[in-house]
């Protein structure tokens, strides 16, 4: 998928989350009445890799991120990289919005200064200027790394809970 396409998904998911959290708050939904117990925990006794998953995204939707890290670290990796891409996709997208309007509202006097530039060459030439450097801010990129970083983080939790519930 492009940069694009998962930009968009964001949006909508950004839509979907308030409409979620707006209704997990109210008490309209409650996410554990509406999952099944887990059958990997039921049948072997252990944690799930997924295990944890909607405490944490419950508790993300109510803005407690330390509780969200600890119940599922994957969902806290997920959010902070959402966050990430969606901002520097919108600042990418306001800088080059921006930058299009000035364009647009320059025109004019772009045609002017050219006049001026003309007959005023020989004003210019005693002086020159070092180009000036535009800062052009770019979206994150999705990497298939990041995908593998945060299967590394849900392989590392679950070995850690099972090996804390089998000491236990």
């Amino acid at each position: 998928m492009t940069d694009k396409v998962l930009y968009r998904l964001g949006i909508f998911f950004f839509i979907a989350g308030i409409v979620v959290s707006i209704l997990q708050n109210f008490e309209v939904i409650n996410f554990s009445q509406l999952l099944y117990p887990c059958m990997f925990h039921q049948i072997t006794g252990l944690f799930c890799p997924g295990c944890g998953g909607t405490r944490a995204f419950t508790s993300l939707l109510q803005g407690h991120f330390i509780s969200c890290f600890i119940y599922h670290p994957f969902v806290f990796y997920c959010f902070v990289m959402y966050v990430l891409f969606m901002t520097s996709h919108t600042l990418e997208k306001v800088y080059v919005f921006r930058k299009k309007v000035a364009t647009e509202n320059r025109a004019a006097s772009r045609i002017a200064l050219r006049f001026l530039l003309r007959t005023r060459r020989t004003f210019l030439t005693d002086k020159k200027k070092a180009p000036r450097k535009i800062f052009i801010t770019r979206g994150l990129s999705f990497r298939i790394t990041y995908v593998y970083f945060g299967i590394v983080i849900i392989l590392l939790q679950w070995m850690v809970k099972n090996l804390f519930l089998l000491m236990s």
